[in-house]
């Protein structure tokens, strides 16, 4: 079950140094180091059934990109075809960056809401 709200499982703070999040090996783990049960998905049918990380309690169908020169609406584009009824959202960096997620405002606030 989740736990992910504002700490790491544990108590545990991010150590510094550790590389950002740039494969979907990475964001599952950090995932599941925030307490969200998470794997690396299939990536080869593009689908909602096939996530670049599945994580069925976290709130988004993450699309991952690790590239210098994103092009941010077609990787967006990407994932609204692929997410079936999730929210969409892009995790994504380039080299020497953090990892940073791009999803909609409005579903970001939808999420915040029910946090109330």
């Amino acid at each position: 079950m989740a736990t992910g709200r504002g700490r790491p499982q544990g108590g545990r703070s991010v150590p510094a140094g550790r590389p950002d999040a740039h494969d979907p090996h990475e964001v599952a783990r950090i995932l599941n180091d925030w307490g969200w049960t998470a794997r690396r998905g299939r990536q080869f049918s593009g689908s909602p059934d096939s996530p670049d990380v599945h994580a069925p309690d976290f709130p988004w169908f993450l699309e991952t990109k690790h590239v210098e020169r994103l092009t941010l609406y077609a990787a967006f584009t990407q994932a609204i075809a692929d997410c079936g009824e999730r929210m969409p959202a892009v995790v994504h960096r380039k080299n020497h960056s953090e990892s940073l997620i791009t999803l909609r405002l409005e579903d970001l606030l939808k999420v915040l809401k029910e946090l109330e």
